[in-house]
């Protein structure tokens, strides 16, 4: 009998060539073409790994699978029929968008079901991201100690750029946000004092980005994880922790309390994390929302009006330079319509059912569901997955997406 593949360790190789590009643009500031064409065989590389790890099963497409490809295939064929009798032209990156979101949601969505893990699988998988993450949370320090030590004179969030080798610092504080996940499984398995020192050096990293949005999303974590263990049977609490957490509190409390005396300090955090002088407007996320609504609704409600047909509009219309919606239910809104977002809508649901109804502990379960839940808030402020070519696509589809129904397979008797 043939040893079956480890899925979770060429996940894993997956999500390692992605990096490739994103940190060779960052760090060596390759030209663009060159950044393009290194995720274009990222691509290549990932797809391979996955027929690799399918073997025959690749070429075996279910009733289900083929329903879910050829509905995709004729809603996208449909926007770009209506594009080319409306404008007379079809924007070729479009359809290697197509093909690419295409090619991705049969590997990494639709043959999950193939493969079945043990829990030391899937612990082993999130060592490897915490490893990931520390790496990347020491070179992040590492380039940026000077600064770091300097914070309190900065008058700007944008005056610098704590973002590791990430592009920015939305990807790199999700990237955080993940790995902190990540080793909360760690944390749950182990008692080993060394994951919660990591945990508080990925808190640090994440609010040095000043991605509010990645901020947002660690409080949301660790909120529902609380909360779903506070409201199950299993929650216990000793004499010592009650005491360290009463402490901590303590603590916050005078410290705010010294922040609120102190007017610098104020305007200072403001400046740099809170930058309440742009809220109103979202810095710009609310524009570009109402954009992408409006783009959909206008061309083409049901299907949407393509990937890069949708930036082009709102790039001519609207004079906007955003190359995203800064958002992915209207990104997915403005890419596939209606359509979309009930398909998106769907796969999503099947993850929290599947969760619910797997045989993991419930410790790992609430781990996921704060997870997923987290996901889903950060993702109304960032594209966070198109299913398409590059890091930020990848990452979060394999660890939101493909991950969880991989994890799921088994059933709770």
């Amino acid at each position: 009998m043939k040893k079956e593949v480890n899925i979770l360790n060429c996940l894993f190789i997956c999500i390692l060539i992605n990096i490739i590009p994103t940190a060779a643009l960052k760090t060596l500031q390759v030209p663009e073409n060159i950044y393009t064409l290194l995720n274009g065989t990222a691509f290549i590389i990932q797809t391979g790994i996955m027929i690799f790890a399918l073997k025959e099963r690749a070429y075996k497409i279910s009733r289900e699978s083929m329903t879910v490809l050829m509905l995709i295939i004729g809603t996208q064929m449909l926007t770009q029929v209506i594009n080319y009798i409306r404008w007379g032209a079809i924007i070729m990156n479009d359809m290697v968008h197509i093909a690419s979101v295409i090619i991705n949601v049969y590997f990494f969505v639709l043959c999950t079901k193939y493969f079945e893990i043990e829990k030391k699988d899937l612990i082993q998988f999130m060592k490897k991201i915490v490893i990931l993450g520390v790496i990347a949370s020491l070179y992040n320090v590492l380039m940026n100690i000077t600064s770091m030590l300097n914070i309190s004179n900065l008058t700007s969030s944008y005056g610098v750029s704590f973002s590791s080798f990430f592009p920015n610092r939305n990807q790199f504080g999700i990237f955080l946000i993940i790995a902190v996940a990540s080793n909360l499984y760690l944390i749950k398995e182990s008692n080993k004092k060394r994951y919660g020192a990591i945990q508080v050096f990925f808190i640090i990293n994440l609010i040095l980005t000043m991605s509010r949005a990645s901020m947002l999303g660690l409080a949301v974590l660790y909120f529902v994880k609380f909360y779903m263990e506070y409201n199950s049977n299993n929650w216990k609490i000793s004499k010592n922790k009650f005491i360290m957490l009463m402490t901590i509190y303590i603590i916050v409390v005078v410290a705010i309390i010294f922040l609120l005396l102190e007017g610098t300090i104020i305007e200072m955090l403001d400046n740099l994390f809170f930058r309440t002088d742009n809220l109103q407007s979202g810095s710009g996320r609310f524009a570009v929302w109402s954009n992408g609504i409006q783009i959909a609704t206008k061309y083409n409600f049901l299907t949407g009006a393509g990937r890069f047909k949708a930036v082009e509009l709102n790039n001519i219309e609207y004079n906007s330079p955003l190359e995203y919606f800064h958002s992915l239910y209207i990104e997915t809104f403005a890419t596939y319509g209606v359509i979309g977002v009930i398909l998106l809508i769907v796969l999503l649901n099947k993850i929290f059912e599947k969760i619910k109804k797997s045989d993991k502990d419930e410790g790992i379960k609430v781990i996921m569901y704060a997870s997923m839940i987290t996901f889903l808030i950060i993702s109304i402020f960032e594209t966070t997955t198109r299913f398409s070519i590059g890091y930020a696509d990848t990452i979060s589809m394999i660890y939101f997406v493909t991950v969880p129904l991989i994890c799921t397979n088994k059933i709770k008797q």
